[in-house]
């Protein structure tokens, strides 16, 4: 703390002086205010160092190891969803063209009824017809017979 005196006679000096001293006695101070820790020595603080960034590059290599690994893993797991995504697409073709098929066999089907349905109603008309022509024409009783209708019924 620097104090100035009135009057001013020769005061200046010897307040550099006091700086001086207080100067050269500050480290000293910091030094007692502050806990002291052992310093290591500088070759002991680089193999320290050394060490731990022998530890990290080891770590990080494992960790590209595991990486490579896991590289590996994925390009076959992205190779086997590829297969599984052409099986699909083919599988979907195949079931289209499944469903295609079905439509036209129902199809097909139909028109197999209809003609055969045509096939049987032509075949009754044929049966009809050679009924017709192969019962004996109706005869008429002589006028001497006498024919009463049958009369079916429950009395």
């Amino acid at each position: 703390m620097l104090v100035a005196r009135a009057g001013g006679g020769g005061g200046g000096h010897r307040s550099t002086d006091s700086n001086a001293t207080a100067q050269a006695k500050l480290p000293w101070r910091v030094a007692r205010c502050t806990p002291r820790r052992p310093v290591p020595p500088p070759g002991l603080a680089a193999q320290q160092v050394g060490e731990k960034t022998d530890q990290v590059v080891a770590q990080v290599a494992n960790l590209g190891k595991d990486l490579e690994g896991q590289a590996a893993v994925v390009d076959k797991l992205s190779k086997a969803v590829g297969a599984l995504g052409t099986q699909m697409k083919s599988l979907e073709g195949r079931v289209s063209n499944v469903q295609k098929l079905n439509a036209d066999v129902e199809a097909l089907i139909t028109l197999e009824r209809e003609n055969y349905l045509e096939v049987l109603s032509r075949q009754v008309a044929l049966e009809e017809a050679r009924q017709a022509e192969d019962a004996p024409p109706a005869q008429e009783p002589p006028p001497s017979i006498v024919v009463y209708p049958i009369i079916s019924g429950n009395r």
